[in-house]
């Protein structure tokens, strides 16, 4: 029986090991959500957003959000989006992420230069064994 108890003990210790740390969660659905974007999946995207998401003090909820991005992803051929050195500051089930987004357009012809950058913050919160962005800000730099 105490044979029994311990591969029991260490089956749930390698469990709980195998999990990655929620900044690494998080940073993989930042990832996952830039590889969408590039791909034009609005869908994508709003995988890991929170239904109730709020962004730019409520101006943007997760419909106009939706609407946003599949508005930019038909108007552009192409798009890319460069994301700076990514700031994870996790609090228990919430967590505060801040990063810098140039979005480019490959034609050139609708955003200035070729590219715009924005100062992104943005709220996270565990959902179940997974994060995601319930309210965001950006700036245009």
């Amino acid at each position: 029986m105490r044979c029994v108890l311990y591969v029991f003990v260490m089956a749930l210790i390698l469990a709980a090991c195998s999990r990655p740390p929620d900044e690494v969660r998080i940073r993989d659905a930042i990832a996952a959500m830039q590889d969408a974007a590039e791909a034009k999946s609005a869908a994508g995207v709003l995988d890991n957003i929170a239904g109730d998401f709020t962004g730019q003090n409520g101006e943007v909820d997760h419909d106009g959000l939706a609407r946003i991005l599949k508005i930019e992803f038909l108007r552009k051929d192409g798009i890319g989006v460069a994301l700076g050195p990514i700031s994870v500051e996790v609090d228990g089930d919430r967590a505060t992420v801040k990063f810098e987004m140039t979005l480019r357009d490959s034609t050139e012809r609708l955003l200035p230069g070729g590219s715009e950058t924005y100062a992104v913050v943005s709220g996270w919160r565990r959902d179940g064994s997974r994060w995601i962005c319930y309210n965001a800000s950006w700036t245009r730099q």
